[in-house]
């Protein structure tokens, strides 16, 4: 394992400006790491579905694997600057860095001195995850049959191993009225004004003061637009909604909320979008092992989370194949000065090898 590599790659990898609307930027990174392989023994496989890029190395060409790594390029947008990685105490800091290119640039390394087994080893590669993952792992989940024993979505965990998260909803509220000049609202029916109630009985469905308790719904105002101009009434307004869930029990009961709460105020809403919740499955052996080895790592036993936000986790569990989140430690993702912790780029490296060696090589 060489440092210096790994911190080129990092930096490497966050240079490419691939936000989630840049194609263009996108394949660029997505060929530089199919490059980065070519040389090897591994047998690298590239796949599109809605011109979206994904990439599958394996030690063996195979759709079953035992063990299975998943993670993304794809990054949210941000000014040009962030797209110029620095490294300054320890830290890279720039776009992606831990969202999620810093554990790519591991799994590059690492997989390019992957010991040989008899065992099947993956590495899935998307760029969609942060749009909805439908023509990243969706897409080879279901259309290339990968199955595999075990997979480890690998985004930043602080070193704990996250087991469950939240499913999410997008709903969509458009609302009509009638304009006409703002000095004269009685003259017109202000579309905002009628979202403005709506929302506000929506909002009664949840807590009045959220707390960070896994077992309760969440919602957020993403998105609102209406009107014009100050002096003239709104004749339509529109809200998006972010609602994040943490059983499919609570979303029905929540649904079945709103179209009583709509069929009585007379409004109409629709679903954008909608994940479920991840559930790790049957992963105790898999936990057991990587919290010895990263206690032995870094001095500290993982903690097992269950989390808010929601990762191509998901489209595991939909399919009933056992998942993990477990990554290494940064902050800011989504926001300026986004940053990977290098010492623990390293650890990570260190971590998963002995992890591929304690499990899948014992017969090697």
């Amino acid at each position: 394992m060489n440092k210096q590599e790994i911190i080129y790659l990092v930096k490497k990898l966050i240079s490419f400006k691939s936000e989630t609307n840049n194609q263009k930027e996108i394949d660029n990174c997505i060929n530089y790491i199919e490059r980065y392989f070519s040389n090897s023994n591994l047998f690298v496989k590239k796949y599109f579905s809605a011109s979206k890029p994904s990439l599958l190395i394996s030690n063996k060409p195979t759709s079953k694997f035992d063990l299975l790594f998943n993670g993304h390029i794809d990054v949210v947008g941000a000014d040009d600057r962030w797209f110029k990685p620095k490294v300054s105490k320890n830290k890279i800091i720039g776009r992606g860095a831990i969202d999620m290119k810093g554990s790519i640039a591991v799994l590059m390394a690492l997989f390019k001195n992957l010991p040989k087994t008899k065992k099947n080893i993956g590495l899935m590669i998307v760029s969609d995850e942060e749009i909805d993952g439908n023509n990243g792992t969706k897409f080879l989940l279901q259309t290339k049959k990968i199955t595999p024993k075990i997979t480890i979505i690998c985004e930043e965990s602080n070193f704990n191993v996250v087991i469950k998260q939240k499913g999410q909803i997008t709903i969509k509220i458009e609302t009509r009225g009638k304009s006409g000049h703002g000095s004269q609202p009685w003259t017109g029916t202000n579309a905002i004004e009628k979202l403005m109630i709506y929302y506000a009985k929506i909002r009664k469905l949840f807590p009045k003061i959220q707390k960070n308790k896994w077992n309760s719904m969440s919602i957020n105002i993403g998105k609102f637009t209406g009107g014009i101009a100050p002096n003239v009434i709104a004749d339509k307004a529109e809200l998006l909604l972010d609602i994040r869930y943490p059983t499919l029990e609570c979303y029905n009961l929540f649904i079945k909320k709103l179209n009583k709460l709509a069929e009585d105020s007379q409004f109409k809403y629709s679903i954008l979008s909608k994940t479920s919740p991840m559930t790790s499955g049957n992963v105790s052996k898999y936990i057991k092992t990587l919290n010895k080895i990263t206690k032995i790592t870094i001095n500290r036993r993982p903690e097992i989370k269950w989390t808010n936000y929601c990762s191509d986790g998901r489209y595991f569990s939909d399919k009933n194949l056992p998942v993990i989140e477990f990554g290494p430690i940064g902050a800011n993702y989504h926001a300026g000065n986004e940053y990977v912790n290098i010492n623990s780029l390293i650890d990570y490296y260190k971590i998963l090898q002995k992890f591929i060696n304690k499990i899948f090589c014992s017969k090697c």
